[in-house]
């Protein structure tokens, strides 16, 4: 059976949060074994709120028939921003400026285990800058994860470290690598 994906805006965030919840707990909590209180199901639920009200939010929701297997959303990066100014790594010089609507974040990424190793992450991930105006897109990702492999993956998919950063300097959170890559998907017509 072949995979479709939803396409949502901010609007119809309400309407895809018991799946967002429910699909990260499964994969993040049980799977990736992050717990605790940020990671409870009333914080996840309030983090895709306040994500699709950032300007340009959009998702994609994956589905096998009826069967939802994995999302993905993001958001437009915007004018003022530390997102650039607090990597750990030399300017990026003219790379860090931004207008509003130059760079596309992508936020997260999930696939249910069933569905990882086919492809799906890149087709929802291709999917949903299909839709995004932005000429290029960014991400985060904790250089340990998989062992490396989700790095390498972000990589072939034309994805280049730019730097580190702590996202929230002082929380304890650990240091990510910032990732960027030109939007390389045609814009659906």
């Amino acid at each position: 059976m072949a995979i479709v994906f939803a396409h949502l805006l901010s609007r119809e965030a309400p309407g895809i949060e018991q799946l967002y919840v429910r699909l990260h707990t499964e994969v993040w909590g049980r799977e990736f074994g992050l717990r605790g209180e940020r990671h409870s199901p009333r914080r996840v639920a309030r983090r895709l709120a306040v994500c699709a009200r950032r300007p340009g939010w959009s998702a994609v929701v994956g589905y096998e028939g009826s069967v939802p297997v994995g999302y993905c959303h993001g958001y437009t990066l915007e004018a003022a921003t530390s997102w650039w100014s607090d990597l750990s790594t030399p300017s990026l010089g003219p790379a860090e400026a931004q207008d509003g609507c130059r760079t596309a974040v992508l936020e997260e990424i999930v696939v249910r285990r069933p569905w990882r190793r086919r492809g799906v992450g890149r087709c929802m991930h291709d999917a949903w800058l299909s839709r995004r105006a932005e000429t290029r897109v960014t991400l985060q990702v904790k250089p340990d994860a998989g062992a490396g492999s989700v790095q390498a993956l972000y990589h072939e998919w034309g994805y280049r470290d730019v730097g580190r950063r702590v996202p929230v300097p002082g929380s304890g959170a650990p240091e990510l690598v910032v990732m960027l890559r030109s939007r390389i998907t045609p814009l659906d017509s």
